[in-house]
């Protein structure tokens, strides 16, 4: 018995010893990171001191030039395709209620875990509204450096070295929790920080620079300019950002992006051309989930006829959503095909759309699909809504009162992949965009081909046009093909 608890002892105490071994190395682990951490930031400091030149900043991408049509044909005399065609579809799509989680339990959970953070690092709060949404943050006090003076190297150089010996990653830390847990994707993380860096300092010159800093601690890689009185913020991205000025360094393009109400654009900036160690993300525009948002709900009803029968959809969606959509660049038509819609309304739209598309054939579908995109939306181009170029999300078609070309196609993609299962590509004309499908049946009508596959073109802006028709004015020419997902 003796013996046994000898040898009870003796792994207690090697485990003891182990345990106080590898807490020793995780504390000489912790404080090498730190070292090697605080001398990047000094060198980065010293190289803001004298790294800028003078750049003019490129004239702003336009992704086509060429005016959309006003007037849309009538498709009179078109051939009508066999709508019997294809075997019926099978609606796999599920109809029941979104599992939406609370917005008020997700803040709970995550204030209450930032409590007890805060209470271990003595740190402080900050009270922070983003779209509806009210929260704190845990944040040092030392962060509340001086604003910059006169914007220039020097400032800038000094900013990064005083921000750098602060406790940021308290901060840094609720705000990555901010981002998983609300679901935010690259635009929405830079806009809750350039609020809360404009919380902070109560200025649009420092919280572009904390945001400039936040993201490249983030891993990000972007840059910070100047020119006169203003501090701009340099985002390289994955997509193209157009109508914006641009930069080009080291084989990227860095667009100058106002996170504020200014709208600044710049015509020539101060930069540097290098950048901080391991900060090599680019910014995604896509949006793969929706952010939980403030839930606004607002209503409307849509209505299109077929067969002689009129159909009446009703839909929701949340205000505060589109409010955020409103803030987005202008970027690739990909992006926009590539989007889902909002638990919300897809529910909206599944229990309006299925009844009526169980037991058809696939080619029948297919064409109901069309003609609710035609018919249930009214046309009109960007200039004559928006006074300016305005791709709109799906979710975005569905409030506003009307809508273009392209914004038809981005809806009527989702719309036949979430409800058929069929595989879209986007069709790029000069002036106009339409979309073909890949059926799995041949089908008279225009088609395209991509990658060894015929694709049959469905242009939701051709009102009542049927599947298989493109319109005239395209007939003989030759798209740009748009692939996506």
């Amino acid at each position: 018995m003796r013996k046994i608890l000898l040898l009870i002892l003796c792994i207690i105490t090697l485990q003891i010893f182990a345990q106080s071994e590898f807490d020793e190395w995780l504390k000489n682990q912790n404080e090498e990171y730190s070292n090697w951490k605080s001398q990047m930031d000094k060198d980065f400091s010293e190289f803001l001191e004298k790294g800028w030149e003078m750049y003019n900043t490129e004239e702003p991408s336009i992704r086509d030039s060429i005016p959309k049509p006003v007037e849309i044909p009538n498709p009179v005399g078109q051939a009508c395709p066999d709508l019997a065609a294809g075997s019926i579809v099978e609606m796999k799509i599920d109809d029941s209620e979104p599992d939406i989680p609370e917005i008020a339990d997700i803040l709970q959970d995550l204030q209450r875990e930032q409590i007890m953070y805060a209470i271990s690092k003595g740190a402080e709060t900050l009270k922070l509204s983003y779209w509806g949404l009210i929260f704190n943050l845990n944040y040092n006090s030392n962060m509340k450096i001086d604003a910059i003076g006169k914007c220039d190297a020097s400032s800038i150089a000094n900013f990064w070295g005083k921000i750098s010996n602060t406790d940021y990653e308290l901060i840094l830390s609720d705000l990555k929790k901010m981002r998983d847990r609300f679901k935010l994707n690259d635009w929405a993380y830079c806009q809750l920080i350039y609020r809360t860096g404009d919380e902070i300092y109560q200025s649009n010159n420092m919280a572009n620079l904390f945001t400039w800093f936040m993201l490249i601690k983030n891993g990000f890689d972007c840059k910070v300019g100047y020119n006169g009185d203003n501090i701009y913020l340099l985002l390289a991205t994955k997509s193209v950002i157009y109508e914006e000025p641009h930069l080009s360094l080291d084989s990227r393009d860095y667009y100058s992006v106002d996170l504020s109400d200014n709208d600044i654009k710049p015509v020539s900036i101060y930069t540097y051309d290098g950048k901080y160690p391991d900060s090599d993300d680019l910014i995604d525009l896509n949006i793969t989930s929706t952010p939980y948002l403030e839930e606004v709900v607002v209503e409307r009803k849509l209505s299109f006829s077929y067969e002689d029968s009129t159909h009446i959809i009703p839909v929701k969606q949340n205000k505060t959503l589109i409010d955020f959509l409103a803030t987005y660049p202008a970027t690739d038509l990909s992006v926009y095909f590539e989007s889902d819609l909002s638990p919300l309304l897809k529910n909206s739209i599944i229990k309006g759309l299925k009844p009526i598309l169980e037991g058809r054939s696939e080619a029948d579908a297919l064409n109901i699909l069309l003609r609710f995109v035609q018919t249930a939306f009214k046309y009109q181009t960007d200039d004559e809504q928006f006074g300016k170029e305005n791709s709109l999300f799906p979710e975005e078609t569905f409030f506003y009162k009307y809508c273009d070309c392209e914004d038809r196609s981005f809806l009527f993609s989702y719309l036949v992949e979430e409800f058929l299962g069929l595989q879209v590509i986007g069709l790029d004309y000069p002036g106009h965009v339409a979309t073909a499908v890949k059926m799995n049946f041949e089908i008279e009508g225009d088609k395209v081909i991509y990658d060894d596959s015929e694709y049959l073109v469905c242009d939701p802006t051709y009102i009542y046009a049927d599947i298989g028709v493109v319109m005239p004015q395209f007939s003989n020419v030759q798209p740009e093909i748009i692939k996506f997902r």
